[in-house]
């Protein structure tokens, strides 16, 4: 799935989702939080570019590819508490305007 300058009102909730295709939000506004606690992640996620107005919970999150959340904007807390990446966790040039948290996280590639 590939969402490019979209204006996503109300939030995004994937919380104990399976998802089996890439999905790629980018240069996008999310207006309220993004929840993906206890998500699994066949394919790489990428909100490069993207503004998040609220929190993004990805707690306990299963991504067997990258999370590319490079060039973004996170405006509320991002808390990664519990993540298991397999690859890359990218965050370069990226804005957080509150707290960022990957307590007890694992990333299999860079971070």
């Amino acid at each position: 799935m590939r969402l490019e300058g979209a204006n996503i009102a109300g939030g995004i909730d994937l919380a104990d989702a399976e998802i089996k295709a890439q999905v790629s939000i980018e240069t996008s506004r999310i207006d309220g939080d993004a929840t993906l606690d206890d998500s699994r992640w066949k394919r790489p996620l990428s909100l490069r570019g993207s503004t998040v107005t609220g929190s993004f919970s990805a707690e306990r999150i299963h991504a067997d590819s990258a999370m590319m959340l490079n060039n973004a904007l996170f405006e509320g807390d991002v808390d990664l508490t519990g993540a298991i990446v397999g690859d890359d966790l990218a965050m370069w040039r990226s804005s957080f305007d509150q707290k960022v948290s990957l307590r007890n996280g694992k990333v299999g590639g860079d971070l």
